[in-house]
C-alpha cells in the first residue's frame, strides 16, 4: 500500500477528515494526521480524568 492508499482508506471512514498540523503546504513531504470528528474535547478530558490515578505522586508516611 501507498501513502495515498492508506489515506484514502481511512477518509472513507465516518467523520474521518485528513489533516496536515505540522506543514504550511499539503506535499509529499508533508506529515499527514489522520483525525474524527466525533472524539475532539469530550474524549480528551476523558482520558485525561482516567489517567491521573496513574501519574499523580504518591503520598508517602513516615514510620518511625
Amino acid at each position: 500500500m501507498t501513502r495515498q492508499d492508506i489515506i484514502d482508506y481511512c477518509l472513507t471512514l465516518p467523520l474521518a477528515y485528513e489533516d496536515y498540523p505540522f506543514d504550511a503546504v499539503a506535499d509529499d513531504n508533508a506529515c499527514a494526521v489522520m483525525r474524527h470528528q466525533g472524539n475532539k474535547n469530550e474524549e480528551i478530558k476523558r482520558m485525561i480524568d482516567n489517567s491521573y490515578d496513574l501519574i499523580k505522586p504518591k503520598v508517602r508516611r513516615k514510620t518511625t
